[in-house]
């Protein structure tokens, strides 16, 4: 009860004089704190919120290993910029996700189709040339009824065996290309002989004989 307010000052204040209990509620502000007085061992566990931290403070460093979870990244925010290399594989894409625009040009090769994966309406028209065409692949019941014209046949590629049994007429015959050596043995009858196409060169001689001779064939000049 001697002392006046405010007479006691630090020079009268023995160094560590002012223990926690003489300390007020709330007595010490940020002014009294020295730089980089508050350690982890005076942080409560707990006590650091968000609202604490400065943006941007938090550095790769700082996180444990793995902590970083879905729910931790914002929708959208991850881009190219944050994929390693090669680190999305097939099991990363959904079903059904890589459509014609994310392939890049000539990116399909035979190993990546199925077998049997392309079909005729996949074919563009006149797409298919002879050299996609393998040796022995066209059998009759591909051609259409009437396709095989003359500039399909190669010259004198026609055989006995190519044709049918009196495939032949005489449309198909040019004129006087039957020849004698043509002719089968006993193949020309009577009905194939003009009327008076047989003259005196063609008869041979002492061919003609009493039997041949018509009755009253022969008059006298």
């Amino acid at each position: 009860g001697h002392l006046l307010p405010d007479s006691i000052s630090s020079v009268q204040l023995q160094d560590g004089s002012v223990t926690s209990g003489k300390l007020g509620e709330g007595a010490v502000h940020s002014e009294h704190l020295t730089t980089e007085a508050i350690t982890g061992e005076h942080l409560a566990d707990g006590s650091v919120e968000s609202r604490h931290i400065t943006p941007c403070a938090i550095q790769p460093e700082h996180l444990t290993p793995g902590i970083i979870g879905g729910e931790h990244i914002q929708s959208l925010s991850v881009g190219v910029g944050h994929l390693q290399p090669d680190s999305v594989s097939s099991a990363q894409l959904q079903d059904g996700s890589v459509t014609s625009g994310k392939l890049g040009e000539g990116a399909v090769h035979s190993e990546h189709l199925t077998t049997e994966a392309v079909t005729g309406e996949h074919l563009a028209d006149d797409s298919v040339e002879g050299r996609h065409i393998a040796p022995g692949t066209v059998q009759p019941e591909h051609l259409t009824p009437g396709v095989i014209g003359g500039e399909h046949i190669q010259s004198l590629s026609v055989g006995l065996s190519h044709l049918l049994p009196d495939s032949v007429s005489s449309v198909q015959l040019q004129d006087g290309s039957v020849t004698s050596g043509k002719l089968g043995e006993g193949a020309v009858g009577s009905e194939h002989l003009a009327p008076e196409s047989i003259t005196g060169e063609h008869l041979a001689e002492g061919s003609v004989e009493g039997r041949h001779i018509a009755a009253g064939g022969i008059t006298l000049q």
